[in-house]
Parts: structure tokens; C-alpha cells; sequence
């Protein structure tokens, strides 16, 4: 068996989420505020070299809300119409495999795939400036409050390359893969 915590970087969240999951595009919310993505993970040995588990990430970002005023082919600009603050969990099946198979060595190198859910919890908070210049006939275009919070489900994967673990019962590790963990992950893991 095998437990480890870890610290990620650029997840699939992080680089492609925009307004309400992607329809008005990442431009839309540049993520100027990002605690990077934590994540736990257990590992179960069903034979030599192949390791079944789950893994759970966590990840906060923040940032301005932008609006194109004008277009771009006029030189139009952004301007801020507010603040929002997202908060991304993952949980997954993964399967593990090594690429060494001798589990006496201290260095191993190893690949995983995961695929499962993730919500994603949206707090939008529009300026009282902008807010104010969506009324139309007593009515606000961009509804009731000035406080906005969406909630989204999505599938979710992460795919590792490579990974490669150096130690023995107690060992650091370090990844390269693309998802819910990030772009880079690395942490320590007990076996």
C-alpha cells in the first residue's frame, strides 16, 4: 500500500475554466490569486508493477472579472466588472503502473491515469458600478443580487506520463502529466 500527499501546479481547471465552466472563455477570468493544488492519494498493489487507487485534489483560485468594451478589431479594451473566487475538488479512480519493475530499487519510475469527477464551486461579486448599469425598465440583467454563487460537475482525468520516486518506505516524488493534480506534481509518500 502506499499513501501520499502532494503539491501541484496548472491544472486543467486553473488553465482553460472561464464564466460558468468555459462558455465565455479563460480571457474572460485571468486567475490572479492561485493556492496551487493539493492533493492525497492511496495506492493498492494488485501485482508486480500495477498499483489501483484513488486520488483527491483540491485547488482555490481567484481573480477579476473582464468584459471586452468595444471590439477587438477597433482596439477595444477589457474593463473590470468584478471579483470571483472558485473552488475546484476532484476525486478519482487511478490505476498505476511501474516502469521498473524490481521494487527493491530506491529510484522507480512509474505512470498513472485517473478518471473522475469534479465540482467546482463559482463566487461571482459584481461592482456596484457595473451592477448598477444593468438595469433595464426597473429590472437587473444580471439578476437579484450583486452575489452570484454557480455550481458545476464535470468529468475530470488526470494522465502522468512520468513519475519518478526516489527512497525507500519513505520516499519523495516528483511528476509530469496534465489534469486534475496539475502540469508539475510532487510530494512525499509512505509505502
Amino acid at each position: 500500500m502506499e499513501l501520499s500527499v502532494g503539491y501541484g501546479h496548472a491544472t486543467f481547471a486553473t488553465l482553460v475554466e472561464g464564466v460558468n465552466a468555459g462558455q465565455d472563455g479563460y480571457s474572460a477570468r485571468p486567475v490572479s490569486q492561485y493556492s496551487g493544488t493539493f492533493s492525497l492519494n492511496f495506492r493498492y498493489r494488485i501485482s508486480r508493477g500495477t498499483y489501483i487507487g484513488v486520488g483527491i485534489a483540491y485547488e482555490n483560485e481567484s481573480g477579476t472579472m473582464q468584459e471586452l468594451v468595444g471590439t477587438s478589431d477597433n482596439g477595444g479594451i477589457t474593463a473590470p466588472t468584478g471579483t470571483f473566487k472558485r473552488r475546484v475538488y476532484s476525486i478519482a479512480p487511478e490505476f498505476a503502473w511501474l516502469y521498473s519493475h524490481e521494487c527493491a530499487k530506491v529510484v522507480q519510475t512509474y505512470g498513472y491515469v485517473g478518471v473522475g469527477y469534479s465540482y467546482l464551486n463559482e463566487i461571482n461579486t459584481y461592482s456596484p458600478t457595473y451592477y448598477n448599469l444593468n438595469y433595464n425598465n426597473g429590472i437587473n440583467n444580471l439578476g437579484y443580487s450583486r452575489e452570484i454563487s454557480n455550481d458545476h460537475k464535470e468529468i475530470t482525468a488526470q494522465f502522468c506520463a512520468v513519475g519518478i520516486s526516489i527512497g525507500g518506505t519513505i520516499c519523495g516524488f516528483g511528476e509530469i502529466g496534465f489534469g486534475y493534480k496539475g502540469i508539475i506534481n510532487g510530494g512525499v509518500a509512505v509505502k
